[in-house]
């Protein structure tokens, strides 16, 4: 399986041969995003079990794209289309560090047609 392919399997995450991910991590108001990965810089945030939620919120992952250089996250269910210059989501710790790996592999070792270049 390409790494493409193997992206594409992880819940609530599609990608294309050029880069561009879109990501709907099932929340109402939150972790629905798209961008492209040659535009991003892509950051994962560990967080333990902390208050917040009805009692305490459980571990997760948090992974940050942040635009290289203009505002380039946008939310694809917006009714307004409006970008901004970062965008977060969050999923199961184990799932969040592999599809960072991933995501990292994928743009800076394997291919993808770099459209933006």
């Amino acid at each position: 399986m390409g790494l493409i392919s193997k992206i594409n399997n992880y819940d609530g995450v599609k990608i294309d041969k050029f880069g561009d991910i879109e990501i709907d991590m099932g929340s109402a108001n939150t972790g629905r995003l798209s961008a492209n990965l040659n535009e991003v810089r892509i950051k994962l945030e560990i967080r333990g079990e902390e208050k917040g939620c009805d009692d305490i919120c459980p571990e997760k992952a948090l992974i940050w794209l942040e635009c290289v250089s203009e505002n380039c996250v946008e939310d694809p269910a917006a009714i307004i289309n409006s970008k901004s210059d970062s965008g977060v989501f969050e999923t199961r710790i184990e799932q969040g560090i592999y599809l960072y790996y991933d995501l990292v592999k994928l743009k800076y070792w394997d291919f993808i047609d770099k459209k933006s270049f």
